[in-house]
C-alpha cells in the first residue's frame, strides 16, 4: 500500500530505460515502443502516443 501511495505522489522525474518493445502496426509495419522506470518509485511507464 506504502508501494502505491508513493507511485500516486512521485513526479517521476529521473527514469531510466527499462526496456524495448516491437509492436507490429495495423499497416503491417513495426513500432518500437520504449518502457522507461522511475528511479525513485519503480513505477514502468511507457510512450503510449497512439
Amino acid at each position: 500500500m506504502v508501494k502505491k501511495i508513493k507511485q500516486l505522489f512521485c513526479d517521476h522525474r529521473k527514469v531510466v530505460h527499462y526496456r524495448t518493445d516491437l509492436v507490429r502496426q495495423d499497416d503491417g509495419s513495426w513500432k518500437t515502443v520504449h518502457k522507461w522506470r522511475c528511479k525513485k518509485c519503480g513505477k514502468v511507464i511507457g510512450n503510449e502516443t497512439t
